[in-house]
């Protein structure tokens, strides 16, 4: 009987208990994503000028990407470059560029040369941009992304833009989805065809573009501008 009364009283208790709780007021808080800091001029930054053009010219299949990366050089994310070892030696080593086989690669300083000639080149810039970025301690950084340019043109804003992201996978001789994204015509081809922004916003159940990297919105609104306007040549 006592027992019986134990029981009875601990089974009060936690009712007590439960009653007193509002469990609806309890709401998982989600953190808050970090603000960005503005962008420093004349700093390189990883996430916004080095692993776009990686992702677009080397990280692809049948090259560097995860799945089969050529040479077992993986190039698909920030630590996989920086842990990938080539002959015995890791392929970036920061603050110092010269001695980092992914910048020796794209200037190119030996035999390896990358991207091989058959696919689309590397701007003076890209490769600049690798080399400065090494020099700075190769860090996984990234800054806020502000886009000034009201009247973006065509030479100066929206080829650097998709040659950073796009042309390296949609290039002339092997276009992926048979799309090319290498010159003025092609460019304005697909961007007439409404196939290039709702791919760079993931729209109408188009995928989105570039798949790991997705561009920051005020650089899509530079494109939106220049279809816009005409889409000119200038």
């Amino acid at each position: 009987m006592k027992k019986w009364w134990m029981i009875a009283g601990l089974s009060t208790m936690l009712m007590a208990c439960t009653n007193e709780i509002d469990f609806d007021s309890i709401k998982s808080e989600e953190p808050e994503e970090p603000e960005l800091a503005e962008c420093t001029p004349n700093r390189v930054y990883f996430r916004k000028d080095i692993m776009p053009v990686i992702e677009s010219h080397c990280a692809v299949p049948g090259c560097h990407d995860a799945a089969s990366p050529a040479a077992n050089i993986n190039l698909s994310s920030y630590d996989a470059i920086m842990n990938t070892v080539f002959e015995g030696e890791k392929i970036v080593k920061p603050g110092d560029r010269d001695n980092s086989l992914l910048y020796r690669a794209v200037v190119p300083l030996n035999l390896l040369f990358m991207p091989p000639p058959r696919s689309h080149q590397l701007t003076a810039k890209m490769q600049n941009d690798i080399g400065k970025w090494i020099q700075q301690g190769a860090i996984d950084d990234i800054c806020k992304t502000s886009c000034d340019d009201r009247e973006p043109k065509f030479q100066s804003t929206i080829k650097p833009i998709i040659d950073k992201y796009c042309t390296g996978c949609h290039y002339e001789k092997y276009p992926y989805g048979d799309v090319k994204l290498f010159n003025y015509s092609e460019i304005v081809k697909v961007a007439e065809s409404g196939l290039l922004v709702k791919s760079m916003r993931g729209q109408d159940n188009v995928a989105r573009m570039p798949p790991a990297n997705i561009m920051p919105d005020c650089e899509i609104q530079l494109i939106e501008q220049w279809i816009a306007r005409g889409m000119p040549r200038d």
